[in-house]
């Protein structure tokens, strides 16, 4: 008996051991980056080349090489710091020579940060933004100050070096033109759900922040934070759900276990119940047996 209980109770602890192996692989499943269906392309232009130009969008790698900016993509992305310093280089010169508002800032960032997202850098560039997205950051930024880049040809904030530096409503009247000379492409999408162009709404919502709240942040350096505290939120919120997952998978397993060991409890009551019966049945045959001899052996003595 005594192995017995230890053999069910061995049966019980694999079962939780399962248990337990399942919920990690869901928890590292959900943790997982959505892959892309293509190889990192670089944009040309005024972005700077991938150093994984070919290769598939993959977590970002610490030391010299992970983002300096843009980091709620480090899980799943086709940037280095090669980006994300030019990023970071253009986000202070707006912030400074180019007197742009929180909300210009905020936009921005989003907007050099489009390069980093799986979806965009798989694509040949110019990077392609929906013009919902592109008349946003126009209307932030109309007051802002910038200047024609004399290496790359686009408009860029300006610079303590730039001579000539306007405000964009007076480089042009309109979004559309504003966004091209900046050295993106521009598509007319009435979807915001649109995924053929980059919406710094809908693209970055998705991931765990909202553009539109203008909850701006700035640092000592006078620019923008990456938004790690709405990112922060997200991986929160996720490692909640995965805990009561792992909880309520551990409790199934105590369940199955407790109807386990119940169902060995009540097979074994049958089968004491049922070699009992066998062995009233044995008796009584034998005790029949005895009686049926005895009257035969009275029988032959009359």
């Amino acid at each position: 008996m005594a192995c017995e209980r230890e053999y069910e109770r061995c049966l019980c602890l694999r079962g939780l051991v399962c248990y337990l192996a399942i919920a990690v692989l869901c928890w590292r499943v959900a943790s997982a980056p959505a892959t892309s269906s293509g190889t990192c392309i670089s944009q040309g232009g005024r972005f700077p080349r991938f150093i994984h130009d070919g290769k598939l969008p993959r977590k970002s790698s610490k030391g010299p090489n992970d983002l300096t900016l843009c980091r709620i993509y480090t899980k799943n992305t086709c940037c280095t710091s090669s980006q994300t310093r030019a990023a970071m280089n253009s986000l202070r010169r707006l912030a400074s020579n180019g007197e742009a508002n929180n909300t210009c800032l905020e936009l921005w960032e989003v907007l050099e940060c489009a390069i980093c997202d799986p979806r965009v850098g798989t694509k040949p560039g110019p990077p392609v933004i929906c013009s919902s997205f592109c008349e946003s950051i126009f209307t932030a930024c109309a007051d802002a100050f910038f200047a024609m880049d004399p290496t790359s040809q686009v408009l860029m904030p300006c610079g303590p070096k730039d001579t000539i530096c306007a405000r964009a409503k007076e480089w042009t009247m309109n979004a559309s033109a504003f966004c091209q000379i900046l050295g993106f492409s521009l598509r007319q999408s009435k979807d915001e759900l649109d995924a053929s162009c980059f919406d710094g709404r809908t693209d970055v919502e998705s991931k765990g922040f909202s553009t539109t709240t203008g909850r701006a942040t700035q640092n000592k350096d006078g620019i923008l934070s990456s938004h790690e505290d709405f990112l922060a939120q997200g991986q929160k919120d996720m490692g909640e759900k995965i805990l009561w997952a792992i909880g309520g998978l551990v409790l199934t397993a105590a369940a199955a276990c407790w109807r386990y060991r119940r169902s060995k409890s009540r097979q074994k009551r049958a089968a004491l119940f049922r070699n009992i019966q066998e062995a009233r049945a044995r008796q009584q045959a034998a005790s029949n047996a005895a009686t049926s001899k005895a009257v035969n052996k009275s029988a032959k003595k009359f």
